[in-house]
């Protein structure tokens, strides 16, 4: 529902909402190994190895596909490098650091309602108009969001602890 219409706009708008939904098979992937890694080693740690390994694979991707690296105005390179420590090192950071206290069934779908809330402030900053298709599935995001939360809360109320079901 949120990016349909993208997809069958045109093939160059499609193919933005394409490397999306790839992406989050990434993404998943990324919680999963992160769940593992963060019982093993602390935050910081896991982060270097993390960005260390996310990088050299861009990098040759970059290569790999003739991107250019430099060349950029500076003003180019300022919303680059704000955008790496902003979202890049502080967000990931924020984000590994839950990964040791929250299992991946619970971050990852809530880390869904990141797209939503992006969507929302660019209403408010930039003016930003979504169609009803999308905003309906905005809300069918936030609304699964919401129930993996509460049914997660509700298990825990339900559930014994061990020494009185003994």
């Amino acid at each position: 529902m949120l990016v349909g219409n993208d997809l069958l706009q045109s093939a160059d708008v499609g193919i933005g909402s394409a490397f999306g939904l790839v992406s989050a098979l990434f993404y998943s992937g990324f919680f999963l190994v992160a769940q593992q890694g963060r019982k093993q080693t602390d935050v910081l740690s896991f982060i270097w190895v993390s960005t260390l390994v996310s990088a050299v694979v861009l990098l040759t991707a970059c290569v790999l596909l003739g991107q250019d690296l430099t060349g950029y105005e500076g003003r180019t390179v300022v919303f680059f490098v704000l955008m790496g420590v902003v979202i890049q090192v502080i967000g990931w950071l924020l984000i590994t650091y839950a990964q040791g206290y929250f299992p991946a069934s619970i971050l990852s779908p809530t880390m869904l309602g990141q797209p939503v809330l992006t969507g929302l402030y660019s209403m408010m900053v930039f003016g930003e108009r979504f169609s009803i298709m999308e905003f309906f599935g905005g809300l069918l995001v936030l609304g699964g969001v919401f129930l993996v939360h509460r049914s997660k809360h509700s298990r825990r109320k339900t559930e014994r602890p061990l020494w009185k079901s003994m």
